[in-house]
């Protein structure tokens, strides 16, 4: 007699831009619907085509895409009533949830509606400043009712655990750490080429959504200063975003527009990354950026910010290079270094590929989880 699937749904009501966060729910059901799991996704979005295709796209079948109208989020009594209705009627085995707002929310719904096992996923800061100060003291207020009923927490960075800790957003025995992973877009040999470095001609990239976190002012700051000491230098954005005019306007004021290109989001991403030399990340904050290790893993040396999560992942001076991206000089004299110095761009390159490969491939997470799934119902 076949076993009967583990029913699992997977929560976001924040997924308003594509990014890592939807490739990263996406890649649960990827790896693991079928194989003794079935999952449902339910979802919230200003943006719900472009979301719905994404998903698609991905392999997920439709019929397990469920969408709430974000007009009922906005009114936050609706979207919970509708959850919960959803948590009655097909009686889940787990709830996932991901990030503060959807955590609270369906916490909200799923102990009103006597969900038994429920797991929360943090991808980054808890209540980050982007929240309004009304929604921040909400969530803070529905946290504090709920923390002890949540299951357990899944942090994917060391950062993330302790401001859940330290801060009190949950206990600490109910927290805990499973790293991002991705799938594995490097040669098998590892062998890497860098011909705009080689060449003087280096290519600069990001990719990213265009948001004020992302600190992708900040590459444009800096993008004067590489030009003066490498003036064939040129620049790549890949993404999309509520930034995208002011950047426009920035590079253009600036004097660099003619030397960066705005990009749609790439999709190709292993073959986007491997059309630069050099990848920068000046993020303002990050839980455990997914393009980071995508482009860790096929090679490109990477200039990113010193801070939490980006941390987990790079060793200054070893698999890559730890700025403070918010000194505009700092920044573009980290780009120039590894530029005059392939041989070095390349060492920490193949360093990062390695490290990739290693410790935050897509297998190595998806056992955990799945590890986590089966503990979950049966304790």
């Amino acid at each position: 007699m076949t076993a009967k699937p583990i029913k699992i749904a997977l929560v976001c009501s924040t997924l308003n831009q594509l990014g890592g966060q939807a490739a990263h729910m996406r890649n649960f059901y990827r790896y693991l619907n079928g194989q003794g799991f079935e999952f449902t996704f339910i979802l919230c979005s200003q943006n719900e085509p472009p979301l719905r295709n994404f998903m698609l796209d991905g392999g997920v079948n439709l019929k397990d895409i469920v969408f709430i109208p974000h007009a009922k989020k906005k009114l936050i009594f609706p979207f919970v009533l509708e959850l919960r209705g959803i948590f009655l009627q097909e009686k889940f085995d787990i709830v996932h949830a991901f990030e503060t707002q959807t955590q609270v929310l369906a916490g909200w719904a799923a102990s009103w509606a006597g969900v038994k096992k429920f797991l929360c996923h943090t991808e980054s800061q808890f209540l980050p400043s982007t929240i309004s100060w009304p929604k921040r003291v909400l969530f803070r207020i529905l946290n504090s009712f709920l923390k002890d009923y949540f299951t357990k927490t899944i942090t994917v960075s060391s950062g993330l655990k302790n401001e859940l800790i330290r801060n009190n957003f949950r206990p600490q025995e109910k927290v805990q750490l499973i790293h991002l992973g991705i799938i594995w877009t490097g040669p098998k040999n590892n062998q890497f080429s860098y011909p705009g470095l080689t060449s003087g001609t280096p290519i600069i990239g990001t990719i990213s959504r265009l948001s004020i976190e992302k600190g992708l002012d900040r590459m444009i700051q800096a993008m004067p200063l590489v030009l003066n000491e490498i003036p064939a230098a040129r620049f790549v954005i890949y993404g999309d975003g509520i930034q995208k005019e002011a950047l426009v306007a920035q590079a253009k004021t600036s004097g660099v527009l003619e030397k960066i290109e705005f990009r749609a989001w790439a999709k190709d991403v292993p073959q986007a990354l491997q059309n630069m030399e050099i990848f920068v990340m000046p993020s303002l904050r990050e839980g455990l950026p997914i393009t980071l290790l995508e482009a860790m893993s096929v090679g490109r040396l990477c200039v990113a910010s010193d801070i939490e999560g980006v941390r987990d992942v790079i060793i200054n001076g070893i698999d890559g290079i730890l700025v403070d991206t918010s000194d505009a000089q700092i920044f573009a004299d980290a780009i120039t270094e590894v530029c005059r110095e392939p041989k070095k761009a390349e060492t920490m390159g193949m360093a990062a590929a390695n490290k990739v490969q290693t410790y935050f491939n897509i297998e190595r997470e998806i056992a955990l989880i799945k590890e986590l799934y089966q503990e979950t119902v049966t304790s």
